[in-house]
């Protein structure tokens, strides 16, 4: 019964109208072309980006990995380096526990 459901609830027919209404985008790459995600300019900024995208919490390094990545969102929000020093300091700092 409860596969069901979870079933029902992932046709694509359903899925897309909860999503769109949630303001969310699919995690299914079959829905992310829809033109609901590829018509409206800001939502296929983020549809463009899932060919790419990784999951949170991945690996043994990721608490490593999101405090880098805090912390550089911290510095640009306040003004302390610019977002292409940020991106270039933190990429150096996740990639060897990314490689881990």
């Amino acid at each position: 019964m409860a596969w069901d459901i979870v079933k029902f609830a992932q046709r694509p027919e359903y899925l897309k109208n909860f999503l769109q209404a949630a303001g969310r985008l699919p995690a299914r790459k079959d829905l992310i072309q829809d033109p609901i995600w590829q018509n409206d300019k800001l939502m296929k900024i983020f549809a463009d980006s899932m060919d790419v995208a990784k999951a949170r919490a991945y690996g043994p390094n990721y608490p490593k990995i999101s405090d880098a990545v805090q912390e550089m969102l911290q510095q640009v929000l306040t003004g302390i380096k610019s977002p292409e020093d940020a991106v270039k300091e933190t990429d150096a700092k996740i990639k060897p526990p990314l490689q881990q």
